[in-house]
C-alpha cells in the first residue's frame, strides 16, 4: 500500500537583536536611504518595497548572524546534513540589504539560494500584519 508521508522541515530561531546592533543598523539604514543606491532585484516592480544594500553594519550584522547560524546548527545539526559542504568550504554571510515598505507596498513571495536565510524587522508600525512564509525541504513556498 502506498503511503503519503509529511516530512518535518528544519525549525527556525527567534531572537531579539542586541540594542547596540539595532542602533548600528538604524544608523546605516538612515545613510543608505538618503543615498542614491537603490538595489534592483527580481522583486523590483511598481507596488513593491524598495531595497538598499547596507554598508556600515555589514561586519557586526554578519558576526551576529553567524553566531545564530552556529546555534541553529547545534540545535538541528543542519550543516552536516548538507553534503555539498566540506570542512574547507568557506561559510559566509552575503551582503545584507534593507527593504523600505510603505503601507500600500508589498514584498512578493520569493525564494533565496544559499544554506540559511534570516530576516530582521526594524521600525515597524504598532499594528503590523505578518505572514511567515518559508520554503519546505523540497523548495515549495509554505505559510505558517
Amino acid at each position: 500500500m502506498t503511503q503519503a508521508m509529511t516530512l518535518d522541515n528544519f525549525g527556525y530561531l527567534l531572537d531579539q537583536v542586541p540594542l547596540e546592533l539595532i542602533h548600528t543598523i538604524n544608523n546605516d539604514i538612515n545613510q543608505v536611504k538618503r543615498a542614491d543606491n537603490e538595489m534592483i532585484s527580481g522583486l523590483t516592480r511598481p507596488g513593491s518595497a524598495k531595497h538598499f544594500y547596507l554598508r556600515d553594519s555589514i561586519k557586526p550584522l554578519g558576526d551576529y548572524v553567524l553566531g545564530l547560524a552556529n546555534i541553529f546548527n547545534e540545535k538541528y545539526n543542519y550543516l552536516s546534513s548538507q553534503k555539498n559542504l566540506s570542512h574547507d568550504t568557506r561559510f559566509f554571510v552575503d551582503k545584507p540589504w534593507v527593504n523600505f515598505q510603505e503601507a500600500s507596498e508589498s514584498i512578493p513571495n520569493h525564494s533565496h539560494g544559499g544554506f540559511l536565510s534570516y530576516t530582521l524587522w526594524i521600525n515597524l508600525p504598532e499594528k503590523s500584519l505578518f505572514e511567515f512564509i518559508y520554503t519546505n525541504i523540497i523548495g515549495n513556498i509554505c505559510t505558517h
